[in-house]
């Protein structure tokens, strides 16, 4: 079983797929095979589970009624009904991604056993007895099913509006930091085009700009290629650069996450737990507006320069000067 940042689009499209590979299995069933399939599992949403995960699910349903729950395409166990489901998916109705897995059975340790347990597996979820690249990681389990549920309520939290701005902030500041980097990869390949004696060629820099021009016009332009390059790195280094995470809402409102000062080392970094800035269209700043509507006809990922990058058809990454929002 992995955990992941899994988007609830996606968790519901192959629920959908799941729930109709299992009715046509058990239409394929005799009936006295159907008979013994039936007392094995529980019937959740369309998609049978084992009995013992539904049980699970009964009691965080009867805890919270407005839990929706989706099969995940990590693990389907089972020794008699290897379609049947040990684990899925939760979150609200609204929700961009799922917040929680819960899982019952003898695989959420490190190796099997004869005990089964009620698991939980949520981001908030840190447990030390294992290491971080294990899926463990992230699980809470217990036999008591009481406790179980406790846990699923102190870790199944939904993303906030900083975390969704997270998930995407790699790719985002990796196309900006593409654009920003690209004059410093324009001069070391015009350097290399002109240097073969790095001394040598570097006094013939230096006599370029002092304003000699050679008799070669190709010799002239790629001098003045790195001439430009130098410049514009510079320009582009001293440049501070702001982007805004905008969030389109359910309610036709907008979530914005502001990330000051981004440079190479930011898509690495942890953003901090900010409140979230909602505001309407007509408080939309207009620039933002602007560049929204430039954003929303180009692809997905597709990066304009000084504008941004349209992250998902929701959430778009815009640049700011800082002060805009």
């Amino acid at each position: 079983m992995n955990y992941a940042q899994n988007l609830v689009i996606e968790v519901e499209a192959y629920h959908a797929k799941i729930a109709s590979r299992q009715a046509k299995e058990i239409e394929a069933l005799t009936e006295e095979e159907r008979v013994g399939t039936m007392s094995q599992v529980t019937l959740v949403d369309g998609v049978y589970v084992t009995n013992g995960l539904g049980l699970f699910i009964a009691e965080l349903r009867r805890v919270n009624k407005n839990l929706q729950f989706a099969a995940n395409s990590t693990e389907w166990a089972g020794s008699m009904l290897p379609w049947t489901a040990d684990s899925l998916s939760v979150y609200y109705k609204g929700d961009r991604y799922v917040m929680a897995m819960v899982a019952y059975g003898d695989t959420v340790g490190v190796r099997r056993s004869e005990v089964k347990k009620f698991a939980v597996f949520s981001r908030k979820i840190e447990n030390a007895k294992y290491g971080s690249h294990r899926d463990q990681f992230h699980m809470a389990a217990s036999v008591d099913l009481d406790k179980a549920v406790k846990n699923f309520k102190r870790y199944a939290i939904p993303y906030a509006p900083y975390e969704i701005a997270q998930v995407s902030l790699r790719a985002a500041v990796q196309c900006v930091d593409h654009v920003k980097t690209k004059p410093s990869h324009t001069l070391r390949e015009a350097t290399r085009n002109v240097k073969s004696n790095e001394s040598f060629w570097d006094d013939v820099l230096r006599l370029y700009e002092s304003g000699h021009k050679f008799s070669s016009p190709t010799v002239n332009a790629e001098f003045q290629a790195m001439v430009d390059a130098k410049r514009e790195e510079r320009e582009r280094g001293m440049k501070a650069t702001h982007l805004c995470a905008v969030e389109l809402c359910y309610d036709g409102r907008f979530s914005l996450t502001k990330v000051l000062g981004v440079s190479s080392n930011t898509a690495y970094k942890q953003l901090p737990a900010t409140p979230p800035i909602n505001v309407t269209q007509e408080e939309l700043p207009e620039g933002i507006q602007q560049k929204l509507a430039l954003l929303s006809m180009m692809g997905t990922d597709e990066y304009v320069e000084d504008i941004g990058v349209r992250a998902h058809d929701w959430l778009y990454w815009v640049h700011i000067d800082g002060n805009e929002v």
